[in-house]
């Protein structure tokens, strides 16, 4: 979690960034929570700010549907495309909302955050931060 002091026309801000990603963010203004929608990430002079990580709570996000669990395991979540894991969102036993993220995988150069299929609990993560991945690898199993 990143934590910033702010003043906006001589008023002081203590905002906690609880989670953000490209669509939204959860903020804490002075201990009040806040869900923000986010239509565009606009940055000057570099690349847009790195999210921070995800936090237990939960998010509804936009966006399609999520395609219906892959063959395997019942609420089985596989890899898209072959790739390496470079951030988890979640934990095994955590309750998890069908099309939240779940997991952060590059491939060929690109980061590309994997959602979950389905709602429910994380009953077994099958992979770590680091591992090298291929397309159709079961990545954890939620139901």
């Amino acid at each position: 979690m990143r934590k910033y002091e702010l003043t906006v026309n001589g008023r002081s801000f203590s905002i906690a960034v609880r989670r953000f990603s490209s669509e939204s963010a959860e903020l804490e203004v002075n201990g009040t929570p806040y869900r923000i929608s986010i239509d565009e990430i606009v940055s000057e002079g570099g690349p847009p700010p790195r999210p921070a990580p995800l936090s237990t709570a939960k998010v509804a996000t936009r966006g399609a549907a999520p395609a219906a669990p892959a063959a395997g395991e019942a609420g089985s979540l596989t890899a898209p495309i072959p790739g390496q894991i470079t951030e988890l969102f979640v934990k095994e036993g955590e309750q998890v909302l069908a099309g939240e993220p779940v997991l952060k995988m590059e491939a060929m150069k690109m980061e590309n955050v994997i959602r979950a299929t389905a709602g429910g609990t994380v009953r077994a993560l099958r992979v770590k931060t680091g591992d090298v991945v291929s397309q159709g690898q079961e990545l954890m199993v939620i139901g």
